[in-house]
């Protein structure tokens, strides 16, 4: 609340100071540098999430440990028209069709998502795993003593508030980045297929498996 940013719902701060946030965070540990960039990127972003890159690195400072650049392989992908597969999650149209037609052709991933969710999550449920399964790496990142704690939290936490069991959450973005190839597959299809537009609605053709 304090930086005042209301991102992309509903407008429910009115004031705020993050200038003021940065300098008083820069005073127990933010390097300027850091907070500038955070500064720079909540006013392009309009995103509350930005501010939290701050309360993480004072969270490292408090540990007294460095921490590491870890390079990790960027996940399968295959162009789709030019562009990475994982271009197309569930923020853009392309992406929830092919989770739709996912769902359509794979007995396995219907299958398990089923175990856990009823019918009508389905499609939200597996969205949200294959934003893990790709849309959210990176092939170097930070990392230190409570960074896999914390992203096994933000994972947890983000499955279980659509309707995810506790149970269910690592057995379901498990099925879904186990058929990542899959779905790349399914993007491609849906990116390179030829289109017939009726107005300004785009339909395409594409098929069944058992």
């Amino acid at each position: 609340m304090a930086s005042g940013i209301n991102g992309g719902g509903p407008r429910v701060l009115s004031k705020g100071d993050l200038p003021s946030l940065m300098r008083a965070l820069e005073e127990i540990g933010l390097p300027p540098g850091v907070s500038t960039a955070i500064e720079g990127a909540s006013e392009k972003t309009l995103e509350p999430i930005v501010v939290m890159v701050a309360l993480l690195w004072v969270a490292i400072r408090e540990t007294r440990e460095a921490p590491m650049i870890l390079r990790e392989p960027a996940p399968r992908s295959v162009l789709c028209g030019g562009l990475p597969s994982y271009t197309f999650d569930k923020h853009t149209r392309l992406g929830k069709q092919a989770i739709r037609q996912l769902l359509r052709e794979s007995s396995v991933v219907r299958d398990c998502i089923a175990d856990f969710v009823p019918e009508y999550k389905a499609i939200e449920v597996a969205s949200m795993a294959a934003f893990y399964a790709d849309a959210i790496a990176l092939n170097h990142r930070i990392t230190w003593t409570k960074s896999d704690a914390l992203f096994a939290l933000g994972r947890k936490t983000d499955m279980t508030k659509i309707g995810t069991p506790d149970p269910g959450v690592e057995a379901i973005t498990n099925i879904v980045l186990a058929n990542l190839d899959h779905l790349n597959e399914i993007r491609r299809r849906l990116r390179e297929a030829p289109k017939s537009y009726n107005g300004l609605t785009g339909t395409v053709a594409l098929r069944d498996e058992a």
